[in-house]
């Protein structure tokens, strides 16, 4: 063996074991606090991991699926560091409204019933009334048309209408169609199906110059507003109209 690959196998040895010194003095690296970003209602004690474990040996993925298994939660996502912080970032479900069944339930974009109260914020959101459903389950999907449709109705004004938002206290399911019932002087708008961003736009301009707490729209005839007073209406049925 010439001198040149003995020097050279003697510092790759140095090499070797250098690198096992590393590995063997740096492989454990603790568990050092656990974070949770985005809800108060889960705590460390639902995460299952405990400060002290060693970090390489936690399954980031098991400590996912436990959090996705509270109904509450959207979306979850967890991020350790080579400090031995494990953050754990999660969304809750909100409502977008209630809807009434056998009591008051909350919404959500995707149809899912709530427990009332959760994530609402103490915010004043429509009421969905007209929906049938016989067993109501919390956490459960509702497959609605008509609800579908109401949901979608309240996101555009939500996001596009602030204005007509903020005066929106009912929509009702009635034979398929949406009424809403609008305040102050619940006026009751026939809204139908389909059309929203034109149909609240015109709803707007009617309130504008007409503010008749009796007043009753009729929107589902194309490019047209039917305008009646209650009063007028009332006499109508008096009549036999």
């Amino acid at each position: 063996m010439s001198k040149r690959i003995a020097t050279y196998l003697f510092f790759l040895s140095l090499l070797v074991l250098g690198a096992g010194f590393a590995a063997k003095k740096y492989s454990v690296v603790k568990v050092t606090y656990v974070e949770i970003i985005g809800s108060d209602k889960l705590t460390a004690a639902d995460i299952p991991v405990t400060v002290g474990d060693n970090l390489l040996n936690v399954e980031m993925k098991g400590i996912l699926n436990s959090v996705m298994k509270h109904n509450f939660i959207a979306t979850a996502s967890v991020r350790p560091d080579y400090y031995g912080k494990i953050t754990v970032t999660v969304t809750e479900k909100s409502p977008v409204g209630y809807v009434y069944l056998n009591q008051l339930y909350g919404i959500t974009k995707r149809c899912e019933l709530l427990p009332a109260g959760l994530n609402d914020q103490g915010l004043q959101l429509p009421i969905i009334r007209g929906v049938n459903v016989k067993s109501p389950v919390c956490f459960s999907i509702i497959d609605d048309a008509a609800l579908r449709s109401a949901i979608t109705f309240i996101e555009t004004v939500k996001t596009r209408y602030p204005r007509s938002y903020d005066t929106l206290s009912e929509i009702v399911i009635e034979n398929g169609e949406l009424k809403l019932i609008i305040e102050p002087g619940s006026i009751v708008v026939h809204l139908g199906l389909g059309e929203f961003d034109s149909k609240i736009q015109r709803i707007e301009k009617i309130l504008e110059s007409n503010k008749n707490p009796g007043l009753d729209i009729d929107l589902r005839m194309v490019d047209l507003a039917v305008l009646k007073s209650r009063v007028s209406m009332d006499r109508e049925v008096n009549n036999g109209i």
